[in-house]
């Protein structure tokens, strides 16, 4: 197990943190009325 890591992350690890990030930043009509589930989420957690 003498492997290198220079930090870096793979692709496709990339396209999906990336896609969750758009995900959470894109309104959404059809569960929270046109809100930013982003909102939704830090509503939720400063809520409690």
């Amino acid at each position: 197990m003498n492997r290198k890591h220079n930090g870096s992350i793979d692709k496709n690890t990339r396209k999906i943190v990336m896609e969750i990030i758009k995900t959470a930043f894109k309104s959404n009509h059809e569960h929270y009325e046109g809100m930013r589930p982003i909102n939704i989420y830090l509503l939720r957690l400063f809520f409690f």
